[in-house]
């Protein structure tokens, strides 16, 4: 394939995630796991997903700037925000909103055109023209609403720090809603740029700084739509196994 931007026939690597949230994850260790609802078994990357056919070298080093800002962003909102309304509400200084914008938005085109992602439903619609313009063009005057909120998954109680949830599409939504869980905040993006209900309209992450971060309660992950799907395809190839079944 050639870049998606440009035809450039020379493609090269490109994390869908960036690569230092994966080493976060897999600190000490030397690989981190990855379950899927579409295959079977559990899979180990060192570095996270990466996609070889979908971006030229040019247009790759063009998201080191809003990659690496949110890199350092992400990592720093439990030291440096400043909570509020009994800590229900984090206040984190966001100096370059352009930046935290088109990391929100790149996160999610480079996962829903990598051919990597062709067994799930990721067809962005009539907006993937408008995030790649957004992204790599100059002068966009696109803004699609994202919030952040802080989420915290559990395990019988037990905090999972150690989480991330790709980008993906709202159940129920269309192509309009897509969510992911990234460093321990669970960020949603509307892409139609419609109107969203009075009561979230002030906790916009556009153009903010401080960052409006409404803390959630806990959630167990069970509980997410899915997460039983993944854990029985990462386990179901050893169960069998264990239990001579094969």
């Amino acid at each position: 394939m050639a870049c998606l931007v440009c035809g450039d026939p020379t493609t090269v690597k490109s994390h869908l995630t960036p690569r230092a949230f994966t080493l976060d994850i897999r600190g000490a260790d030397t690989r981190a796991y990855e379950g899927s609802t579409a295959l079977e078994g559990t899979r180990f990357t060192q570095a996270g997903t990466f996609d070889k056919t979908i971006l030229c070298d040019a247009h790759e080093h063009s998201l080191k700037d809003c990659d690496d800002y949110a890199i350092d962003w992400v990592r720093q909102v439990l030291a440096k925000s400043i909570p509020s309304h009994e800590g229900k509400l984090l206040h984190m200084p966001n100096p370059r909103p352009d930046l935290l914008l088109k990391f929100v938005c790149s996160h999610i085109w480079r996962h829903a055109v990598s051919p990597q992602n062709r067994d799930f439903d990721m067809d962005l619609g009539p907006w993937e023209v408008l995030l790649r313009e957004l992204i790599f063009g100059n002068g966009s005057r696109y803004n699609p609403t994202f919030h952040i909120f802080r989420q915290r998954w559990t395990s019988q109680g037990k905090e999972l720090k150690e989480l991330l949830i790709p980008p993906h599409r709202i159940p129920g939504q269309g192509r309009r809603r897509w969510e992911f869980d990234l460093g321990g905040l669970l960020w949603v993006i509307r892409l139609n740029e419609r109107h969203v209900v009075r009561e979230l309209e002030k906790l916009k992450a556009n153009n903010a700084d401080p960052v409006p971060i409404l803390v959630l309660d806990d959630r167990e992950l069970a509980d997410r739509p899915g997460m039983l799907d993944i854990a029985v395809n990462m386990y179901r190839n050893e169960y069998v196994r264990e239990r001579g079944l094969d």
